[in-house]
C-alpha cells in the first residue's frame, strides 16, 4: 500500500528527540507515549492495525489527562518552525497558546490511519480532523484528510486540504519537504482531473516532476490527461 509506505518513510524510525523550541512552547512530553506510538507504528507495518489501536488509545489518554483543564489553545508541533508559526499566529490573534511535542496529534493520526487500514473509513475522518486541529500546519495530516475527502468525492474540501498541505510543506525537516509537497500537488491534480480542469491538473503534475523527475505517479497522471484529451478530439 503506497500510503503505508509513505507513513513508514516518515515514522518507522524511532521518534527523534524534540528540538529546542521558542520560549512559549511547553516542555517535551514524557517517553511513555513515545514508546506506545513507536510500538503502534511497528504493528501497523506488520499489518496488525487492530493491535495498534489500543496502544494509541493509551497514548492519547495519557496526553489528554496531562493537559486536562488547560485553557490555552494547544498546538502539537513536529518542528521548531511549525511551533514558531503557531505561537506567532496566536500572538497576532491575541490568544494564549501552548505548543507541545508531536506525540498527541501523531497518535490521533495513526489511529485514523489504522482504522482506514481496517476498512473503517468513516471512523477515521474525525481522528484526522482532530489531528489537524492540533497541528493545522502539518502537511502530512492535511494531505491525509484531503485523501479522506477525496475518497468521499468531496472535491472542494479535498482540494482545500491538499492546497494547504502544499503551502506548509516547507515547515518540516528538509528530507521530508519534497515528498510531502509532491503528495499535496498530486492530490490537487487528481481533484482537478475529476473536476474536468485538465490544464490546471497538468501544471500540478509537471510541478511534481520538477521536484522529482522520477515521480511515477505524476507521470501516470500526465499520461491519463493525454488520453483524455485524445478521447475528446
Amino acid at each position: 500500500m503506497k500510503r503505508l509506505a509513505f507513513l513508514l518513510l516518515l515514522w518507522a524510525a524511532p521518534l527523534p528527540a524534540q528540538q529546542p523550541a521558542p520560549p512559549a512552547a511547553a516542555a517535551p512530553d514524557s517517553a511513555a507515549e513515545n514508546a506506545l506510538i513507536e510500538r503502534a507504528v511497528i504493528l501497523i507495518h506488520q499489518k496488525k492495525a487492530a493491535e495498534a489501536i489500543p496502544l494509541l488509545d493509551q497514548a492519547i489518554a495519557i496526553l489528554e489527562k496531562a493537559h486536562a483543564g488547560e485553557k490555552r489553545q494547544i498546538y502539537s508541533a513536529r518542528s521548531p518552525a511549525e511551533t514558531l508559526m503557531y505561537m506567532l499566529e496566536a500572538a497576532a490573534a491575541k490568544k494564549e497558546a501552548l505548543a507541545v511535542g508531536p506525540e498527541w496529534s501523531l497518535a490521533l493520526f495513526l489511529k485514523g490511519f489504522a482504522l482506514v487500514d481496517l476498512g473503517s473509513m468513516e471512523a477515521a475522518g474525525p481522528l484526522f480532523e482532530r489531528a489537524v486541529a492540533l497541528s493545522p500546519a502539518n502537511s502530512q495530516y492535511l494531505a491525509e484528510l484531503g485523501e479522506w475527502h477525496k475518497n468521499r468525492r468531496e472535491w472542494d474540501q479535498a482540494y482545500a486540504r491538499f492546497k494547504k498541505a502544499e503551502e506548509v510543506a516547507g515547515l518540516v525537516a528538509e528530507h521530508r519537504r519534497k515528498p510531502e509537497r509532491s503528495r499535496a500537488l498530486r492530490g490537487m491534480g487528481f481533484v482537478l482531473i475529476e473536476q474536468g480542469k485538465l490544464d490546471e491538473a497538468e501544471k500540478m503534475f509537471r510541478e511534481c516532476l520538477k521536484i522529482d523527475p522520477n515521480d511515477d505517479g505524476a507521470k501516470g497522471e500526465l499520461e491519463f490527461i493525454r488520453q483524455q484529451r485524445r478521447s475528446r478530439t
